[in-house]
């Protein structure tokens, strides 16, 4: 049994999304911040469904060797465009489909085509990374697209190295899969914690669709979720990151 607890830490969830906020920013601001740290920058592309590149997708590795135990931190950018209804129309209204490395014991999972492409660029260099590193826990983050990014990449570092504690904190995700890929997550990766501000419709758009793109499939969140309540100064569709920090940072110093 895990020495670590699964409960949702207020303190945890904001230190974390400013590392999703973070994310947003380029190689070298990253670098500089970080600069005592070992990092690693992750860089590729977003895709929908059809091919067509919709914005570029980013993230970060970071290390810290602490005498006693070494954690990474991997976080996750989302399209830059995120903030657009129709983008996401584009993004979220896609089939299943699944990969050869999304699959607990012979079961092959099924999740968003668009997700499991963009997250199957960088795979290998994440995977290099927790090799070389040998990390006792990773925490996993994302905001928005780069929460569906964080979730895939948590439920695959789970899996391939079951002796590492894996932390998954998200930030006002979509849905990234059906009930049984929900199911099969929340059991392989317990200290799972979902954001979401009160009225962001992002995480209420169910807009999955079965193989033949027929018909809407059953979706499910994954992970314990936690609503932030409504911002004051928030406007429709309450959507914008600087909501999810003021709120995070009231509950985490309060």
């Amino acid at each position: 049994m895990s020495r670590y607890t699964t409960r949702y830490k207020p303190r945890t969830a904001y230190w974390l999304m400013r590392f999703a906020d973070e994310a947003h920013d380029c190689e070298a601001a990253i670098k500089q911040k970080h600069r005592r740290k070992l990092h690693c920058f992750l860089a590729g592309e977003y895709h929908n469904v059809v091919g067509m590149k919709v914005a570029d997708t980013q993230g970060f590795i970071l290390v810290n060797r602490h005498k006693h135990s070494t954690y990474m931190v991997l976080s996750f950018r989302g399209s830059e465009m995120s903030w657009r209804m129709e983008g996401w129309r584009t993004n979220l209204s896609a089939s299943l489909a699944t990969a050869h490395w999304l699959k607990a014991g012979h079961e092959h999972l099924k999740a968003h085509h668009g997700f499991i492409r963009a997250y199957g660029d960088i795979r290998q260099e994440i995977i290099s990374a927790v090799k070389e590193v040998k990390p006792l826990r990773i925490y996993v983050t994302g905001y928005s697209l780069g929460a569906a990014l964080a979730t895939l990449a948590a439920f695959h570092i789970q899996t391939k190295f079951p002796s590492i504690h894996v932390t998954m904190y998200s930030f006002a995700s979509p849905y990234i899969g059906d009930l049984q890929f929900a199911q099969v997550y929340n059991l392989t990766v317990p200290d799972s914690h979902r954001v979401v501000h009160d009225d962001d419709l992002v995480p209420k758009l169910r807009l999955l669709f079965d193989t033949n793109r027929r018909a809407l499939i059953e979706c499910s969140h994954v992970g314990q979720e936690h609503i932030l309540p409504r911002h004051p100064h928030s406007k429709f569709p309450h959507h914008e990151r600087i909501y999810y920090l003021d709120q995070l940072k009231r509950e985490a110093f309060r």
